[in-house]
């Protein structure tokens, strides 16, 4: 068996298989959130030395995970950085933007800290509350929208 980079246990190696697995393959079970909708993998990156290339000169190291600046667009060069994972999950299809007292936050929990209150507490001001019978609305000053609108 020839070995042509001697990186296939790696993290980089996986995280590339992973999202060349996702974009091309109706098996994947998250296909349809990426290669369903049009989401590919550039040309240059079907090669796994340039994606290692590339992912080393922009800062690449153990923790974190490729984030697509746009999640409309494809996995490339102009369009992907790496963050932690925690600042990768702010930037899911599924996630909101909240506005507190004329702020803008990439999540609840960045306005919670902001505020020094609990999570629950922001979206209890942003969606309003049930307790019982009893309906709080929410604060004028609050709301959520979603980031994507084309999430699936």
């Amino acid at each position: 068996m020839y070995i042509k980079h001697g990186d296939h246990l790696t993290k980089l190696h996986a995280l590339w298989r992973n999202i060349r697995y996702r974009c091309k393959s109706p098996t994947s079970k998250d296909y349809k959130r990426y290669g369903g909708r049009g989401i590919v993998v550039c040309q240059e990156w079907e090669d796994y030395l340039t994606f290692k290339e590339w992912a080393l000169s922009v800062g690449y190291g153990e923790g974190l995970t490729i984030e697509r600046k746009d999640n409309n667009l494809g996995y490339n060069p102009k369009n992907c950085v790496f963050l932690s994972t925690e600042e990768n999950n702010k930037n899911r299809g599924d996630t909101k933007w909240w506005y507190v007292n004329g702020l803008k936050f990439k999540s609840s929990y960045d306005a919670a800290r902001y505020f020094d209150v609990g999570v629950s507490t922001i979206l209890r001001w942003c969606q309003g509350d049930r307790q019982g019978k009893y309906y709080y609305p929410p604060k004028p000053n609050c709301r959520s929208e979603r980031k994507y609108a084309n999430h699936y």
